[in-house]
């Protein structure tokens, strides 16, 4: 079952880059982002419009090689879904392929969560909205 500790559904991975967190955010104390520690529980909507960074490998056209994308966005919700459990969050990036599995970095320097998927409702045409799984589940991974 997802979310059990061996579960084959369970995949996360850890992301070594050169990137340099206060170079490219302006802020940030360290290059090593903190898990947070907010708790699916007493999310409220107290990091609604507060920025955040998504990272990931989209396909990018015509280039020559997969670079590392880093996308700037705002939290728009906390979203309790009535199809899983855990909560998420949807932040305003344009939803692409290939982010998910991302880090998603908050302002306040802490890890927010990691990018799941796209949500959309029975359209091809529509854009959707990037999800993001709150960091209890990596808590849970790692005890």
């Amino acid at each position: 079952m997802p979310g059990e500790r061996n579960s084959p559904f369970n995949q996360l991975a850890l992301l070594e880059t050169g990137f340099h967190v206060r170079k490219h955010l302006g802020y940030g104390e360290r290059d090593i982002i903190p898990i947070g520690d907010h708790l699916d529980d007493w999310i409220d909507t107290s990091l609604i419009m507060s920025d955040v960074l998504l990272m990931g490998y989209p396909r990018v056209p015509f280039a020559a090689r997969m670079p590392l994308v880093p996308v700037a966005g705002q939290v728009s919700l906390a979203l309790s879904r009535y199809d899983v459990s855990p909560v998420h969050f949807v932040i305003s990036t344009m939803a692409r392929g290939s982010f998910s599995g991302g880090p998603v970095i908050s302002e306040y320097d802490f890890l927010l969560g990691v990018a799941t998927e796209v949500l959309v409702h029975k359209s091809i045409t529509e854009t959707g909205f990037t999800a993001v799984l709150s960091v209890e589940q990596i808590w849970d991974l790692s005890a």
